[in-house]
């Protein structure tokens, strides 16, 4: 079972590096941002559409009795750290504005924290308490009094929409994803367990698949699986909607189904192995060894694995009805299923057993190494009954399918249905991460929410000594 857990640290690896791609970081953040109320007073009826009464008596107002109304029952009390803390953002925010000023055309550069970060989760009840959760700090400049605008932004998972992703402001990417820049560990991880595990050993005598159309294989089969895997999360904007993406993943994940089941072939693939011993071969499969006999033979004969009829007839069908390119394409596709037939080799035993080896894939190349001298062992036995060919109805699942293999169907099913629920569980892992993380959040929030109650009861001010500036974290 190397082979299998050479692909099961792989799949384990790209699952964890999508969750950590889109995992979003939804906590309670706040902009900083300088403020120009002379511009947004003038720009009150700048806009097409109707303009509100209200609009129109902000306008109207003197300069100095705007910035009154906008900051009444927001404004921060600026003691000595506030001062120091709003001169510093006010350095940034120009440092900004003249090195990014292509980035900013049009808009006022924005510095981003989160809520719990020291010193605005003192600030918490006072932006649940204030209109907009928007507060204002005042601060001298150029002998002016200036202001800086805080403003508390909440993220949902409910808030993130198909096709378009979140809708609100976002903080830089950076921030709202902060695992992307780890996430190529996982990746790399993988690659490493996938090359360094070791491989099976070249023997001349042994007849195997392949390495190179092994991993090939595999590379196809991760590309399938990640791409559909990762798909309904990129629609959507993160792994946490499950609301937004669940039911797209109902449609999306049964194809990145079929790239595990690629690369369960593939494990399979790399195990098998024929050693030609005295008398006859040794077969050599992950779920069994046996010795077979040319004694024990009654003759082999070519066989030919298709496709069955009503898959044609789906592929068909599905050209008929597409349209444009599609058609096209679909064409191609039932084109390719119909004239697609498997190689390979019927093995009858006296004792009744059959035993199928499929040796060529879809257009006739040969799957294994050393195959023609298994071939010319069994004509100089003279058990090779080229007179007929067997067409057998399926899908080229297994490379050997044997038929004192009892237990071999339930047996060959167990690692896809590893491969396929480990990146469910590393996806449920993440999302109860995302839960715990959202519920103390939440706990944040209502716990700022019932204090600005309070202070609106008792009809007072957060004192200015718990609003002393203790050291700057966050971001």
């Amino acid at each position: 079972m190397k082979e299998f857990w050479r692909r099961l640290f792989l799949v384990v690896g790209v699952s964890i590096a999508v969750c950590m791609w889109m995992f979003a970081d939804l906590a309670p953040r706040v902009t900083v941002m300088s403020v120009d109320f002379a511009e947004e007073q003038k720009n009150q009826i700048r806009f097409m559409g109707y303009v509100s009464e209200r609009y129109r008596y902000l306008a109207s107002l003197p300069l100095e009795t705007y910035v009154l109304k906008m900051v009444a029952d927001s404004e921060i009390e600026a003691g000595p750290g506030w001062k120091a803390f709003a001169a510093r953002m006010d350095k940034i925010l120009e440092n900004s504005k003249s090195d990014n000023g292509r980035i900013y055309a049009g808009s006022a550069p924005k510095l981003w924290f989160k809520l719990r970060a020291p010193p605005f989760n003192r600030l918490a009840p006072r932006f649940m308490q204030s209109h907009q959760h928007t507060l204002y700090l005042p601060y001298e400049k150029n002998g002016k009094t200036s202001y800086l605008r805080f403003q508390l932004h909440t993220y949902k998972s409910d808030d993130f929409a198909l096709g378009t992703g979140y809708l609100g402001s976002m903080p830089p990417t950076r921030f709202f994803y902060p695992l992307r820049a780890w996430a190529w560990l996982p990746i790399l991880t993988g690659l490493l367990c996938y090359f360094l595990l070791p491989w099976p050993g070249k023997d001349q005598e042994e007849v195997k698949v392949s390495r190179v159309a092994i991993v090939f294989g595999d590379i196809v089969g991760l590309g399938f699986f990640a791409f559909f895997f990762s798909l309904p999360f990129f629609i959507c904007g993160a792994v946490q909607p499950v609301g937004c993406w669940g039911l797209l993943a109902l449609f999306l994940w049964p194809f990145a189904l079929v790239g595990l089941w690629l690369m369960t072939l593939n494990a399979k693939s790399g195990s098998f192995s024929i050693r030609f011993i005295p008398g006859g071969f040794h077969l050599h499969s992950p779920f069994f060894d046996e010795d077979v006999l040319y004694g024990q033979l009654e003759k082999v004969t070519p066989a030919v694995l298709k496709n069955p009829r009503w898959h044609r007839i789906l592929s068909g069908l599905a050209a008929l009805f597409s349209q444009g390119v599609e058609k096209t394409r679909m064409m191609g596709l039932y084109l390719l299923n119909s004239s697609a037939s498997y190689g390979g080799l019927h093995f009858r035993f006296r004792d009744g057993r059959t035993l199928y080896l499929w040796y060529q894939d879809q257009v006739g190349n040969l799957l294994f190494k050393g195959l023609p001298q298994l071939l010319e062992q069994i004509k100089a036995m003279g058990l090779l009954d080229e007179s007929n060919t067997i067409e057998k109805k399926g899908f080229a699942t297994d490379i050997m399918t044997f038929s004192s293999d009892k237990k071999g169907r339930v047996r060959r099913i167990r690692p896809m249905l590893l491969l396929a629920g480990t990146p469910l569980c590393v996806l449920i892992a993440f999302l109860f991460l995302g839960k715990g993380l959202e519920a103390r959040d939440d706990a944040l929030l209502t716990k700022a929410a019932s204090a600005a109650k309070l202070l609106k009861k008792d009809h007072k001010m957060i004192p200015q000594s718990k609003l002393s500036m203790p050291p700057l974290k966050g971001r």
